[in-house]
């Protein structure tokens, strides 16, 4: 269904109106200017520099490249999101072997401050076996540890459980 004359009449004028880009008071005006402007626009001039006036300006890059020219934009962008999800795989794997390390590392620390001593190697190896929740139950279990026996007494009941 066809809009009636007056309306399209009207709108027309309005767009013939807005040739001044000083002349665009809302968000309405901006688009009528830059959908009657774009074949004629290089770049965004600065009252249309907003987001979403520059999401069309990219894709109407986009849609004039030639068709080697969009292969090769298509396949940098597919190289992009492969290597943005690797670096994402990589960090989420990262983190996951990153903090179970800090763990260990501080409840080393934690041991050798609370019992006095250096944790000798034989202990030390015990620990890096153990997983995170039994990491937790040791840092708890640390302020009722005296002495390097009773360490080795925790660790002996864990084993067994």
């Amino acid at each position: 269904m066809s809009k009636p004359l007056s309306i399209r009449l009207s709108r027309d004028r309005y767009i013939n109106l807005l040739t001044d880009i000083d002349q665009l008071n809302n968000h309405f005006d901006k688009w009528l200017f830059l959908l009657k402007h774009l074949p004629e626009l290089e770049e965004p001039p600065l009252p249309l520099q907003e987001n979403v006036f520059m999401q069309l300006f990219e894709a109407s890059q986009i849609a004039s490249f030639s068709q080697e020219e969009r292969d090769a934009y298509e396949n940098s962008l597919k190289y992009y999101r492969d290597m943005k999800g690797v670096v994402e795989t990589a960090r989420e794997e990262g983190k996951a072997q990153g903090i179970p390390e800090g763990k260990q590392s501080l409840l080393l620390k934690q041991l050798a401050q609370k019992l006095g001593i250096i944790i000798p190697d034989e202990f030390k190896a015990q620990l890096y076996q153990l997983d995170a929740n039994i990491l937790d139950a040791l840092s708890e279990a640390l302020f009722d540890l005296g002495d390097l026996q009773d360490l080795h007494n925790w660790l002996k009941n864990i084993n067994h459980e």
